[in-house]
């Protein structure tokens, strides 16, 4: 027995499979039909992480635009504060790092920096620094796929129209999917998970784009 048997036998109720086989049509015995199915659940399990991993750059680009507000009212105060007016020394700076750190040069005036020039700068290269992470964490635009969902109605898509040769299709009926194919899905999700209607709707959307216009899916 395959991993993949084994893994529809131990996470998708047997008499729930059967009786889902035999509404359909569907023969839950074939080995190939078997590790479609399988397939379609594993995907569940390994895809969350990366809504995960979404919902992380998320809130890194949330965190991001504070600091940068919360900079932009520092850089305010900075100007606000009469008393600076001294000077630094880069010495200073790297001890704050390592005790020992010194830098060697014939002329120590070179070391000193106005205090108030310094911490302009210092903070204009961080808000530089800023800027360049909130770009990398930028999103696409609207809601972003459930990526799980859509891998397992992937394999679902296999046997409805890849092996039975039915029409993978959605019709919408006062905002409800009217289609056999729809409720394949739905009735296959049910003993496992709880998308909503909107959510599986999306999600066959998405795949009925990509394999009404070219492939058959891979299936390995």
């Amino acid at each position: 027995m395959s991993k993949f048997q084994e893994f529809l036998i131990s996470n998708y109720p047997a008499e729930r499979l059967k009786e889902y086989g035999y509404t359909y049509e569907v023969d839950t015995e074939d080995a190939q039909i078997r590790h479609l199915f399988a397939r379609a659940l594993i995907a569940l399990e390994q895809y969350p992480v990366r809504q995960s991993e979404e919902e992380r750059n998320r809130q890194e680009k949330y965190h991001i635009k504070k600091a940068l507000d919360q900079l932009t009212r520092l850089e305010a105060s900075i100007q606000n504060i009469e008393s600076i007016g001294g000077h630094i020394f880069l010495d200073d700076i790297m001890k704050l790092y390592d005790r020992r750190a010194k830098i060697t040069t014939n002329n120590p005036l070179s070391l000193m920096r106005d205090e108030r020039e310094f911490l302009e700068t210092s903070a204009s290269l961080f808000r530089t620094s800023l800027q360049k992470k909130l770009e990398r964490a930028k999103l696409p635009r609207g809601r972003p796929g459930n990526v799980g969902l859509e891998k397992c109605i992937d394999y679902l898509w296999h046997v409805w129209e890849g092996s039975l040769g039915r029409p993978f299709t959605l019709d919408y009926h006062q905002g409800a999917a009217m289609t056999p194919a729809f409720d394949f899905v739905k009735d296959f999700l049910m003993p496992v998970s709880d998308f909503t209607d909107a959510e599986i709707m999306t999600a066959m959307r998405t795949v009925i784009a990509k394999t009404s216009t070219h492939r058959k899916p891979e299936q390995n």
